[in-house]
Formats: C-alpha cells, structure tokens, sequence
C-alpha cells in the first residue's frame, strides 16, 4: 500500500508538472490568472490514507512546480452524485486544468465534454477517466488494475496453498466494496484470473472445475 501511495505522489507531481510547463496553452483566462494557475483536484473522497497521501502529495507538487491546488472528494467511493456536483462546481471555476479520479465517467460525461468544450484539459490518476471523449484527457497517472489484482492473488495462494494441497479449502469467496468502480472490476477479474490459473496450473486441483468454484 505505502509503494502504491507513493507511485501517485509521484504520479500527480509529474502530471501538474505537465500543467505547469504549459500554462496558457489550452486553459482559460480565469485559470490562468495574475496570481498563477489553479489546479482542481476531483478525487474519490477521504476515507482512506491513501487519498490522503494523494492530497499531500498533490499540495507538495503545487507548490513545487508554482501552481495553486483545490482538493475535493466525496464521502466516499459510492458517492457518484456528490463527486459529480464537485466536478461541475471546479468546471464552473474554469481552472488551468481538471485532475479527476472518476466514480463513473458515464455518469459524468456531460460535464467532462463541458470541460472539453471550455478548454479545460483532465488529468485522470488513480483509476482515470476510462471511455472519456477522445482528447479530453490529456494526461493519465494510473494503476494496472488487473495486474495489481493478480498479484493480490498470487500472495493470497502462497498464504493457503498448504491448506489447499490438503484439501482444506474448498471454495475461495472475493467481496468487492463496490460495482461502479472500474479500477474495482478489473481488480476482481485479475485477481480472479490468477487465482484459477495457480490452482489449475500449480497445484492441479482445479483442473476440470468450473472457474466459479474457484473464485
């Protein structure tokens, strides 16, 4: 988790150092103001430490890089309507540039084209703006969902595979906090995927199975 929190620290400060180099280019005059450009963070909310370190991370690289940060999340990762109204409140502010961390991009494709009509380029990180308008997002810092997910996989094997060898696990259960979250789908299918593929191809007890069994 700590290498995670810091692959987005560093991931937001390159990407706000992309903002930063290019000030005036495609952001709007409001943005881009005598007292410098603002940055809008959208993220998922505050729930966990690890938005928190990409608050800390995203304030260190505003200030390193000259620009000034909003950061905004709602009560949580289920919260598509509230993180929605956050994003039509930043686009309403016409800032140098929109870092979002999307709940739902199909929920928020309006106000991602408003964003794109006005000028105002999108930073997707953690999970992007997956199926986002073609050139709205200009830059992406995000995680291999899915390999992340197998690799979850392939720690939770070495941990039961003794237990499994002596025919003590006979069906292993995933519960996914939530269904909107695509960063959480494709989590659960690589995790899924491996999960099957250790069994049938390590230990040899899912051959023949039907991979629901298993996962």
């Amino acid at each position: 988790m700590k290498k995670r929190m810091w692959s987005f620290v560093l991931g937001v400060s390159v990407l706000f150092g992309i903002v930063g180099c290019s000030n005036g280019d495609s952001a709007s005059d409001a943005g881009n103001s005598g007292d410098g450009t603002v940055i809008e963070v959208v993220a998922k909310g505050f729930q966990h430490d690890f938005w928190k370190a990409v608050q800390s991370g995203a304030q260190q690289a505003a200030d390193e890089h000259g620009v000034r940060m909003n950061f905004v999340g709602p009560k949580d990762e289920t919260a598509i309507a509230e993180q929605l109204e956050m994003l039509n409140n930043s686009i309403n502010k016409n800032p140098g540039a929109i870092a979002l961390a999307a709940l739902d991009t199909n929920a928020q494709l309006d106000a991602i084209q408003q964003a794109q009509s006005k000028g105002i380029p999108i930073i997707g990180f953690d999970s992007g703006v997956p199926d986002a308008p073609d050139g709205a997002v200009k830059a992406t810092a995000a995680t291999d969902n899915y390999k992340a997910g197998a690799i979850a996989a392939e720690h939770a094997y070495e941990a039961i595979k003794e237990r499994i060898a002596a025919n003590d696990v006979s069906r292993i259960g995933i519960v996914s906090q939530e269904v909107n979250s695509l960063s959480i789908s494709q989590r659960t299918g690589g995790f899924i995927d491996k999960m099957v593929e250790l069994l049938e191809e390590d230990s040899g007890v899912g051959q023949g199975k039907n991979s629901s069994h298993w996962a």
